[in-house]
């Protein structure tokens, strides 16, 4: 599912793509492919102009994480939570 919000043809597409491939695998108990998921859906949301949502997102995903802190994953969503304030 996020794959195919990647290349969804509609922001809304992509959007009810990566909040499905979010939900599943936050139910597997997938963290890195949560992570991935909720920093492309947050960038989405950036680039429609709700920073909030954008940050609400990530921020509870992100908080996720005890350790890793150098993975370029962690790394880039640091770096836009920055950027989100």
């Amino acid at each position: 599912m996020r794959l195919q919000g990647c290349f969804a043809s509609a922001p809304e597409e992509a959007a009810r793509l990566f909040r499905a491939s979010l939900a599943k695998a936050t139910e597997q108990g997938a963290k890195l492919w949560a992570l991935r998921t909720a920093v492309q859906l947050a960038e989405l949301l950036r680039g429609q102009g709700d920073r909030g949502a954008a940050r609400d997102t990530l921020k509870p995903v992100y908080d996720g994480f005890i350790e890793g802190w150098a993975t370029e994953d962690l790394a880039a969503a640091r770096a836009l939570l920055t950027e989100l304030g």
